[in-house]
């Protein structure tokens, strides 16, 4: 989770200035993608994670660009999160609106 939020803020960060290019990276080979590793994370056959609430920012931002069922899914089921304690992706909420249906 560390890595992705960080990686996260990073991509957002390109994305306002019209990089895309680290929300859609991915290698030849199949690696080095952030959706990739957010799915292994939040959507796991093996053993899914909720992004803690101190990280979940991460979360709000890639759902917003990616708009992928699963993370909304683990947002609704880890619950909303606030700019407490955010460490690195503080601006999630703040500039993207979101609503969560129940």
């Amino acid at each position: 989770m560390t890595y992705i939020e960080h990686l996260t803020a990073h991509a957002e960060f390109l994305y306002r200035r019209g990089d895309n290019s680290l929300y859609e990276n991915i290698y030849k080979d199949g690696s080095g993608s952030l959706l990739q590793a957010y799915l292994f994370v939040i959507d796991n056959p093996q053993k899914s994670h909720c992004f803690t609430s101190d990280r979940r920012n991460a979360l709000y931002l890639a759902y917003s660009y990616y708009k992928h069922p699963s993370f909304l899914e683990s947002l609704k089921e880890c619950g909303e999160s606030d700019i407490s304690r955010q460490r690195l992706a503080l601006c999630g909420r703040l500039t993207h609106s979101f609503f969560i249906e129940d």
